[in-house]
């Protein structure tokens, strides 16, 4: 602490001395006095008007909100010196570890002050009644401690837990805060903190409303001994209940999951996981009320059960809920010889029927059991994969916000391959003395070794001729066997957004059809060298359908197949290039393979219908490939857009990228490329 401070404390502590040896006055009909005290004492080190400031501005806590902030009998306490400091490490913890005393009044002297602070430091944003009290259960309080520690209260403030203090000494102590702390201005201080301290409260901020008010709950009953917690079904609601009412409601919502006879079947529990609980198998009037209304009124989640069940009250209330509780009473009673769940869990059994896989039409191919994708030959499509988005403007990512659809490649005509090839033997037989070399050469012997695995019977004889002759002996008698293989898996991913089709400028040829071409030459090649390899592509309509193709993967052959669906590969829709990279990281990372490669092949940045920022989907590829880096992919991107300098590189780093002017030579560059990258 400074001089200066100490002189300051210690001029408020000589007035108040001062004060302390008059006679007791009476300040309750005397606010002019009070407000003598408070200006000689409190305003040393306390703001008593103004807009809210940072705390690292302050030299202590503002008393502006005062009158609305505390309650009487803790601030009389307070000023008297008879409770706990409650900045342990002071108010500002990064300036002193060592907080100063605060001053003390008489206890005439302390009621005038809160007489004072009642009238005149009154928040007109808090309104009285806000927050009821009197309507905290016992749910809701032990709620209210596990979202308070979920929003990191607990990195700053100090709270009593089973008889130990824990928590960050930084901010104010918590402990006993139902004592000192008034329920509607801790309602209104929750709903926003930066209202009243900057920096202060800044994980609270996020908390939806029942979060919220389960943490004030919380917070109101720490340390008020025999608090008396609210039993809503006892309440005037649970009185009026009604079966017919609760089965309406049953009927509107909860049958889409549990079904309309509690079954378990409604339309939606096929594409639940958990499935929903079969509400025919259990004995609902053996149930604590407790623990029904909480699962109901709160949801899955609350109380350790299904993410799908939602929190009720915010669409029906509780007179909702009791209705509901009513009907399920009255309505399933379980199996006859079925006990009341232990420790009132609720049985969740798991025999609801799946849904079919197969669809049949109406005619008479469905007497014979043929489904249409037995009909047509196509498999079924892959459930959505859901992905994070990097967002570059709030540094933050968005979870689950673009959803890769797997969708059926086409098939074209082999003979468009074949003519490729057909066409394309010069450069073929170019790469031809690149290929062999590249190839795997088996067991190797690497001679001349002055340490080796095993002697080199010819050059030790020659050694020992050159010993015997009087000359130098060349040391170098030994050799090893090394084993040569390629260890690489190598994914090649194409953009096959609408921009493809485009012809390129002075041929009769589209982007998609050199696409094409190189993809038919590297796939022979990497074919021929016998490195796993596959070949995917992509287009996006919006961050809710990236659409995924896989022409051919890893552990498929290069046969007929996959040459029919890169025949029959088409140009559409937009570039979301993020997405796309981590899906296929995502086959990539399944590889046994030391090394992995991801080659992008593009002829534009990414775009889509949805994003009007350029920037924000480069951040987000750049990202995606620095998550791909972190799983040991390498990932080189070949473009075919000339003004790709422009973006390229800060997506792909400086040495990763190859930009092709001349989109005519791409079916010699890819496969010429492929050879440097992985030699």
């Amino acid at each position: 602490m400074t001089v200066r401070s100490w002189v300051v404390v210690g001029s408020a502590v000589l007035s108040l001395l001062g004060f302390m040896s008059s006679p007791q006055l009476s300040f309750a009909s005397d606010q002019s006095r009070a407000k003598e005290i408070i200006q000689q004492t409190c305003a040393q080190c306390h703001r008593l008007e103004g807009q809210p400031d940072s705390r690292f501005n302050l030299k202590a806590p503002d008393l502006i909100w005062a009158g609305s902030k505390y309650k009487r009998p803790w601030l009389i306490r307070w000023l008297t010196g008879k409770e706990a400091p409650l900045y342990v490490k002071g108010y500002r913890w990064d300036l002193t570890e060592v907080p100063s005393k605060h001053p003390m009044v008489t206890e005439p002297e302390a009621n005038a002050i809160a007489d004072y602070f009642a009238e005149h430091n009154k928040d007109p944003r808090v309104k009285v009644g806000a927050f009821d009290l009197s309507k905290v259960t016992k749910f809701e309080a032990a709620f209210g401690g596990m979202a308070y520690k979920a929003h990191a209260c607990l990195g700053c403030h100090v709270i009593e837990e089973n008889g130990k203090f824990i928590g960050g000494p930084q901010s104010a102590s918590l402990v006993a805060a139902g004592q000192r702390y008034d329920q509607d201005w801790l309602f209104r201080f929750g709903q926003n903190p930066q209202d009243f301290t900057p920096h202060s409260g800044e994980f609270l901020a996020d908390a939806t409303e029942p979060q919220l008010r389960a943490v004030i709950g919380y917070l109101m009953v720490q340390g008020v001994k025999d608090f008396t917690y609210y039993e809503p079904w006892t309440s005037p609601e649970f009185g009026m209940a009604s079966v017919d009412r609760g089965k309406v409601i049953y009927q509107e919502y909860c049958s889409q999951c549990h079904g309309a006879t509690g079954k378990g079947d409604g339309p939606a529990a096929s594409g639940l996981e958990p499935k929903p609980a079969i509400h025919a198998n259990i004995p609902f009037e053996k149930l604590p009320p407790e623990y029904l209304y909480n699962v109901i009124n709160h949801g899955g989640p609350a109380v350790g059960k299904s993410p799908n069940m939602p929190y009720w009250n915010l669409t029906i209330g509780q007179q909702g809920v009791a209705d509901v509780m009513a009907y399920l009473k009255v309505t399933f009673k379980g199996v006859p010889d079925m006990a009341a769940a232990p420790g009132g869990v609720c049985v969740q059994p798991r025999k609801t029927a799946k849904a079919p896989e197969e669809f049949f039409p109406y005619d008479a191919a469905q007497e014979n059991g043929v489904s249409f994708n037995e009909r047509e030959g196509k498999e079924p499509v892959a459930e959505p994969y859901h992905y994070a988005e990097w967002d570059y403007q709030i540094q933050l990512e968005r979870p689950a916000w673009a959803t890769v659809m797997e969708k059926r490649a086409k098939v074209g005509d082999l003979q468009v391959i074949d003519k490729i090839s057909a066409d394309n033997k010069r450069i073929a037989s170019r790469l031809k003395f690149l290929l062999d070399a590249m190839q795997p050469q088996g067991v190797q012997r690497i001679r001349k070794l002055e340490d080796g695995d095993e002697i080199d019977i010819n050059a030790a004889i020659s050694s020992m001729i050159d010993f015997r002759m009087g000359m130098q002996p060349d040391p170098r008698i030994m050799m090893r066997s090394v084993r040569k293989v390629r260890d690489i898996s190598v994914m090649v991913l194409l953009d096959l957004s609408e921009s493809t089709n485009e012809k390129v400028v002075g041929q009769d040829q589209t982007v998609l059809d050199l696409t094409r071409q190189a993809c038919v030459l590297l796939s022979e090649a990497i074919h021929k060298i016998g490195d796993p390899f596959a070949i995917h592509g992509f287009c996006s309509d919006g961050r809710h359908d990236v659409e995924y193709y896989r022409f051919k993967d890893f552990s498929q052959p290069y046969n007929d197949e996959p040459k029919a669906r890169l025949a029959g590969m088409t140009g559409q829709l937009s570039t979301r290039m993020g997405a796309a990279i981590r899906h296929s990281a995502h086959y990539l990372r399944n590889q046994k393979t030391s090394k992995k490669l991801l080659m992008v092949i593009t002829d534009g940045e990414p775009a889509d219908i949805d994003v009007r920022d350029p920037q924000y989907l480069r951040y987000d590829a750049k990202k995606a490939v620095e998550e791909a880096a972190r799983s040991g992919i390498s990932t080189f991107c070949m473009t075919l857009d000339p003004r790709a300098d422009q973006y390229v590189s800060r997506i792909f780093g400086s040495k990763n990228y190859m930009v092709v002017d001349h989109i005519e030579r791409l079916p010699e560059k890819l496969p010429l490329l492929y050879a440097g990258l992985t030699r």
